[in-house]
């Protein structure tokens, strides 16, 4: 029985574990594909673009990168649940009303948003932060999947079902 909890452990660890992070970033394009298909504006993918950048000069100085993984490492529990419970709800609630809008403002905010959220996880990655802010990704996956079960998936069409 050991060798089977350790072989359970392992394929939960090393691979569903970052196969969930692999699918919020897919979720994230797919999103910013489908905002940019919807709506065929440049701000969008000048949204999506533009915590890239910002993310490229966190890396580029050492000190930045040291102090924001210091204040990642220093943060309370709560205020990771709170981030990732608003966070996750955010997404949805967020979506859905700017995939039902067609003001193309609101999908280039979303696009942000989104790519806040993508750019945020993999500066957890590059400083090894990741399970530091594990919390924080599980109420994100947890409260915005229950959320979606209540409102809808944003940008999936129910009407066929």
């Amino acid at each position: 029985m050991e060798s089977i909890a350790a072989v359970l452990k392992w394929v939960f660890t090393y691979i569903l574990y970052p196969g969930l992070i692999l699918g919020i970033f897919i979720f994230i394009l797919g999103s910013i594909y489908f905002m940019y298909e919807r709506t065929f504006n440049v701000r969008v993918l000048l949204a999506a673009v533009l915590p890239l950048v910002l993310l490229v000069f966190i890396v580029v100085s050492e000190a930045n990168m040291s102090l924001a993984k210091r204040m990642l490492e220093t943060a309370p529990m709560w205020l990771y649940i709170l981030a990732g419970t608003l966070t996750g709800t955010g997404i949805v609630e967020f979506g859905k009303s700017a995939g039902d809008s067609v003001n193309p403002v609101k999908g280039a905010l979303y696009s942000l948003f989104l790519s806040m959220v993508g750019v945020f996880i993999l500066f957890c990655i590059m400083s090894t932060s990741i399970q530091v802010v594990h919390p924080l990704l599980f109420s994100l996956v947890i409260a915005g999947g229950f959320y979606a079960i209540f409102r809808g998936i944003p940008g999936v069409s129910e009407s066929g079902i």
